[in-house]
């Protein structure tokens, strides 16, 4: 009998890897468009750091999600070599991206 490991069988841990990845991102992206824009004058304080946190708190756990992603491309590679290269690809895609635009470069 093989021996199919912790999620039952050989094709699922890359499909949760590429589905993780598309998850973190949108997290990521989310935590930081939910920071734009000016408040209005009159919201407390309070209810701006409580706002911020929530958002900080949405773009590190997308991170970890990434993380976590790229730990479970790396370790179903042998089984389902394209999916994990493409989960890794979506992982580093928009990294490169991000940080060539904050560099200064035209894309």
């Amino acid at each position: 009998m093989k021996y199919l490991g912790t999620f039952g069988s050989t094709t699922l841990a890359p499909n949760v890897a590429l589905g993780l990845a598309v998850v973190g991102w949108l997290m990521i992206v989310w935590g930081g468009l939910s920071q734009l824009g000016d408040p209005s004058p009159t919201t407390p304080q309070r209810q701006l750091e409580a706002a911020r946190d929530v958002s900080l708190s949405f773009m590190v756990a997308g991170v970890i999600v990434l993380i976590a992603s790229a730990w479970l491309s790396g370790r179903s590679f042998q089984t389902a070599r394209i999916r994990s290269s493409l989960t890794m690809g979506v992982i580093i895609v928009p990294f490169v991206g991000f940080f060539a635009q904050a560099l200064g470069a035209r894309i």
